[in-house]
């Protein structure tokens, strides 16, 4: 679930690079926030698996959420 979740916030970026409207401020702060949630990917992923489900419905539901504003664009 975590490589997944790693490589939808791939995919997003790449689409964020596709957009070449898109201001670099506005670039640079998803690409911050989608750092952020990878980092918590690795963090989450060094936990036991019954203590992993709650966190990665929630990482899921925010990787969702980047992808949609990136196709909003």
């Amino acid at each position: 679930t975590e490589a997944r979740l790693h490589r939808r916030l791939r995919d997003a970026v790449r689409g964020l690079h596709a957009l070449p409207r898109l201001d670099p401020s506005s670039r640079a702060e998803v690409e911050r926030h989608v750092l952020a949630l990878d980092d918590r990917l690795v963090a989450v992923s060094s936990l036991p698996a019954p203590q992993k489900e709650r966190p990665l419905a929630a990482l899921e539901d925010q990787v969702r959420a980047v992808e949609q504003a990136v196709g909003a664009w």
